[in-house]
């Protein structure tokens, strides 16, 4: 949804749609929590830590969108899915 939005004039739309966002990213990890299997927590780990050594911004947003798109799709919630695509 924020792809429609012209971030520059509508900084306030952009700002509620991050904090809507915030908000719901706490369930999506307590949903995903609760259903990732030792495998897919290890895998989660895994995700993070190469996270915590990337030593360049571009990448570490990179592996930050990996991480949100792995725990997204761990949730297995539709309407989760798009708001976080």
């Amino acid at each position: 949804m924020l792809a429609h939005i012209d971030v520059h004039r509508d900084a306030d739309k952009v700002a509620s749609f991050l904090e809507l966002r915030r908000l719901l990213a706490v369930e999506t990890v307590l949903k995903a929590s609760r259903q990732l299997s030792t495998a897919g927590h290890a895998a989660l780990a895994a995700l993070i830590e190469r996270q915590r050594h990337e030593p360049a911004l571009h990448a570490f947003i990179e592996r930050d969108l990996e991480i949100s798109r792995a725990i997204v799709i761990a949730a297995d919630n539709f309407a989760m899915r798009l708001l976080f695509n």
